[in-house]
């Protein structure tokens, strides 16, 4: 993403107007116990010791011709 571009949802939905999952469980109570701990719930956790599960011990993982290194600077994955 560059500096210039933004998420579409954004400009019809500002993230300002974002008031908390505790407020969308009170008119989406269904959707809030499908989503709590999900795969989506997960992945909008703070990345730390006790949420990151790989390993981020220079680990270095090749798929489709593209290889990445996982890795730790300091306590940031």
């Amino acid at each position: 993403m560059t500096k210039d571009s933004s998420f579409i949802s954004s400009k019809v939905i500002p993230d300002s107007d974002f008031l908390g999952d505790n407020n969308c469980k009170k008119c989406h109570q269904q959707e809030f116990k499908d989503w709590q701990g999900s795969h989506h719930d997960k992945a909008m956790q703070i990345a730390d010791s006790l949420t990151v599960l790989a390993d981020f011990n220079n680990k270095i993982v090749t798929s489709q011709s593209v290889t990445s290194r996982f890795y730790k600077e300091g306590s940031d994955f």
